[in-house]
């Protein structure tokens, strides 16, 4: 049966977030863990996260090349380690790749996208 798990179990997956990815649980005011248990055995689980994700970025031409966009990204990652959930973003340019490495983020595979609006 999937179910969402509440989060007064989620210590049963603390080693599971341990040895498959070297991490600890989300914030469960951010998150929801969904998981499919059969005859008491844990099958599979998701984490769906509330994560900040910044949309596109505007800079004027007149601005353009002036390190603008790195500022506006800090700010807004800090206000998200400051609110306990992940930040997330596209790189569509090698540039935007070139800073957020440069911001010590790291790549986390390809993004598939279904809007439902």
């Amino acid at each position: 049966m999937i179910q969402l798990l509440p989060p007064e179990r989620w210590p049963e997956l603390e080693a599971i977030f341990a040895d498959e990815w070297q991490a600890v649980l989300p914030n469960p005011e951010h998150a929801m863990i969904v998981v499919e248990v059969e005859d008491e055995e844990l099958i599979q689980f998701c984490i769906v996260e509330t994560l900040v994700r910044p949309g596109n970025f505007f800079v004027s031409p007149r601005h353009r090349g002036r390190a603008k966009v790195r500022r506006l990204i800090e700010y807004v990652r800090e206000k998200a380690q400051q609110s306990g959930r992940s930040f997330v973003t596209f790189a569509d340019e090698p540039r935007f790749e070139r800073l957020f490495q440069r911001l010590q983020m790291r790549p986390v595979g390809t993004a598939w996208r279904k809007d439902f609006f």
